[in-house]
């Protein structure tokens, strides 16, 4: 018995650590956070306010126009992010008044859909990307619904994972008979700020 039980001491004492082994580091310790190569979704919100030149065409009078888009991210950490929006811009103008053309107030609606990538470079981080969808043209007596593709960059600053500070540029393309007869083809220009919170 005493055998067997002094058998026991010396195999449980030579199995344990080997002094000159390394320890283990924190990051070992800590257990994995999801799968690798599985992305993590971000779901954000973006408003922003953009300066609108709207071609001399339509007959409306260049302004501000405001709204949100609505974000989903995929992140698989790495040198770029996958990203999908939705959301609604929105404009309260005027008519250039011409023949057959009255002195009216206009409300101009942008439904809009789109995909972009992500690109963080240092401190800066750089967004490419295409939308599409409807606007809504209206004003008394005449409206227009009329389809629409959009490019969009943007440049602006991360501070932390959560918040992103920038200026969105953006040109669209559209074919519709707003303020004349028959449909024609215009191509608007945006450029303003626009601040990301993301969660």
């Amino acid at each position: 018995m005493s055998a067997l039980l002094v058998l026991l001491l010396q195999s449980s004492l030579l199995a344990g650590p080997n002094p000159a082994d390394e320890l283990p580091r924190f990051g070992e310790l800590e257990p994995a956070q999801g799968h690798p190569g599985e992305p993590y979704p971000w779901i954000g919100i973006e408003p922003m306010a953009n300066w609108t030149s709207f071609e001399t065409g339509l007959h409306i009078e260049d302004r501000w126009g405001f709204g949100a888009d609505g974000k989903i991210t995929l992140d698989w950490d790495k040198k770029a992010r996958l990203s999908f929006r939705f959301g609604c811009l929105g404009w309260n103008t005027r008519t250039r008044p011409g023949p057959g053309i009255p002195d009216a107030s206009v409300d101009v609606r942008q439904y809009r859909f789109g995909v972009g990538g992500e690109f963080p470079v240092r401190f800066l981080e750089f967004r490419i990307g295409a939308n599409f969808g409807a606007y809504r043209f209206r004003r008394d007596q005449h409206n227009d619904t009329a389809g629409f593709f959009e490019f969009q960059g943007s440049i602006g600053v991360r501070p932390n994972d959560y918040l992103w500070l920038g200026l969105n540029v953006m040109q669209t393309f559209t074919v519709t008979d707003f303020n004349h007869a028959s449909d024609h083809s215009y191509a608007n220009y945006m450029i303003g700020p626009a601040v990301e919170v993301r969660f």
